[in-house]
């Protein structure tokens, strides 16, 4: 399976009930709260340890007016995302999903808003590293 694919099987089951999309957000007859997951060219690979390091990007909106619920929304998320491993003990906290073993996610940097769209919903993203084998 792809990593957002597995991304969302993992963040699903972890509790998240918002609707999520894979390489998309759409614009219209989507739920104004809603996830986006987008794969991104990483890191280089470790080959020696046949490690992958891809980019994620985690993308929320909520409904006009609702900054905070999508400022809490990216917040819970990453607050899931970054269980995924332990910095400090390398393989601590890995998690196996659909056949790939996930060692580590990491947030590249802070959540930042992109703004609102035509219907004045606000998006905010934040991009992390995935270390995987598998």
């Amino acid at each position: 399976m792809s990593m957002p694919k597995d991304i969302k099987t993992y963040l699903a089951g972890q509790g998240v009930t918002d609707e999520i999309y894979i390489g998309y957000m759409p614009d219209r007859g989507a739920p104004d709260q809603c996830v986006a997951l987008y794969a991104y060219a990483g890191q280089p690979p470790l080959i020696s340890a046949e490690l992958r390091i891809p980019g994620l990007q985690v993308r929320v909106r909520a409904a006009s007016g609702g900054y905070s619920e999508a400022s809490d929304l990216i917040e819970s998320i990453a607050g899931i995302l970054k269980q995924v491993g332990d910095e400090v003990n390398e393989g601590a906290g890995s998690q196996a999903i659909n056949g790939t073993t996930y060692h580590r996610i990491i947030p590249v940097q802070e959540p930042f808003e992109l703004g609102q769209d035509d219907s004045e919903r606000y998006t905010l993203v934040q991009n992390f590293y995935v270390t995987l084998k598998g």
